[in-house]
């Protein structure tokens, strides 16, 4: 599971093999999950927004930081701030971008 994407068996698929199965519920979750670890067609791929959100939201905290910082003029702090900003945005898109590429 990654920290923005994740990923599911499909549903249709899974619902055939639990019926394939039928009682035998320990041997139909052991082959969903290993059905989920592997074939990408088989796979449906969401994003998890609360996650997204809560990582927009401190990157959000940390931009009004670096406006407060910048009208108190307290120009080191501003510039670590401005910084900081930087760093997380590449973070957040590069999380996001190498998820969707392995996905």
């Amino acid at each position: 599971m990654g920290i923005f994407y994740e990923k599911k068996l499909h549903p249709s698929v899974e619902k055939m093999i639990r019926e394939g199965l039928g009682e035998d519920r320990r041997s139909a979750d052991e082959l969903v999950d290993r059905l989920q670890a592997g074939s990408a067609d088989l796979q449906t791929h969401s994003i998890q927004w609360n996650r997204l959100l809560i990582a927009l939201g401190i990157l959000g905290s940390v931009v009004v930081g670096a406006v407060v910082a910048e009208a108190a003029d307290l120009t080191k702090s501003s510039d670590a701030l401005w910084g900081m900003t930087a760093s997380l945005l590449g973070l957040i898109v590069g999380l996001l971008g190498g998820e969707t590429a392995s996905s």
